[in-house]
């Protein structure tokens, strides 16, 4: 048995008819992929099974996913009828922000079961795995499927295989283990297709957005006695991308942990007035996290995020530099 908890989701699953599951605020491909391989595999089991978003789109990088056209986006959780529902099951969601975009305390008036593997998980309830040692919840959740006798097919392994690439960055990031590779191994053997998901996910850029790259780079900045590299972006260059899908992630995963002898790097990027996200990414094994957590946000060691809202960019820019300056270690 991997998890002590498996048994106690597979029976609250086998007394529910009904059952929903979520894709976080702005859901990457192990958030979609670890999502829609369980709505497979409970829809084999018999279930109805509907998935539900807060963002108003989900990335296209995976509309190649059984199930990906199914997600029913723009949901409001505070006024969603979760009656009609037996259980919830909530995946790659550390903290209610990513289900709210309010400070607010929220609970579903129904059974929930929080799934996650995130280093800060602040999300509660009723049943709560957290494996923050697994790469991605596909990771967690092929241990899981093993522990339920669950035999996967091509199109589960398919979405699997795309939740460990996606929050691998393709194997590269050092979360990534022995135990990593023979699951991605037996995932292949599957018929899960690697070099497709890594060209979807990795190599199918608009041409557009490597314009706008470079006008990140033109705002790199290095502190080498600190050893991290920056590049904030105001609205007005932003806005001039147009329709730029997940451009701060695809940012911060492609030049900010690339910089010998520094530690890490991040991108801030001015979405609208008085509003920026700032996403980070590690090198070595600084932990990221805890700079993310004093700003409000969260995440991995490696991978983190975080939002300001309320202060003009120039004023942004410095609270966030003053707390990176704070953990960053010193040459």
């Amino acid at each position: 048995m991997n998890y002590e908890e498996s048994i106690l989701i597979l029976d609250k699953i086998k007394k529910a008819n009904t059952i929903l599951l979520n894709c976080h605020r702005g859901a990457d491909p192990d958030g979609i992929g670890s999502t829609l391989s369980l709505k497979l595999v409970l829809e084999d089991m018999g279930k109805k099974v509907d998935v539900i978003c807060p963002s108003k789109k989900v990335t296209r990088q995976v509309d190649y996913l059984k199930g990906y056209q199914d997600i029913k986006v723009g949901i409001d959780f505070e006024k969603f009828d979760f009656s009609e529902y037996e259980l919830f099951i909530t995946l790659d969601t550390p903290n209610l922000s990513l289900l709210i975009d309010k400070d607010i305390f929220f609970k579903a008036d129904i059974f929930t079961i929080v799934i996650d593997h995130h280093f800060i998980s602040t999300l509660t309830g009723d049943i709560k795995l957290l494996d923050s040692k697994a790469t991605s919840v596909g990771e967690i959740l092929f241990d899981i499927y093993k522990d339920w006798g669950i035999l996967l097919d091509k199109k589960i392994a398919e979405c699997l295989l795309t939740s460990i690439i996606g929050d691998t960055g393709a194997l590269a990031y050092p979360n990534v283990t022995s135990k990593t590779l023979l699951i991605v191994s037996k995932l292949m053997e599957l018929g899960a297709d690697k070099n497709m998901v890594v060209n979807k996910i990795y190599r199918s850029e608009n041409f557009d957005i490597l314009k706008f790259y470079s006008k990140v780079l033109s705002r790199m900045e290095i502190d080498k006695e600190r050893r991290f590299v920056w590049s904030f972006v105001p609205y007005e260059v932003y806005k001039t991308g147009g329709d730029l899908e997940d451009v701060k992630a695809k940012s911060s995963s492609l030049f900010a942990p690339i910089v010998k002898g520094t530690d890490f790097g991040f991108i801030g990027v001015e979405e609208r007035p008085k509003y920026m996200t700032i996403s980070f990414r590690g090198r070595t094994d600084f932990d990221t996290s805890a700079i993310t957590k004093e700003l409000g946000g969260g995440g991995h060691k490696i991978a983190s995020a975080a939002k300001i809202e309320g202060l003009s960019f120039e004023k942004a820019s410095e609270k966030v530099l003053d707390v990176v300056r704070k953990y960053a270690k010193k040459s």
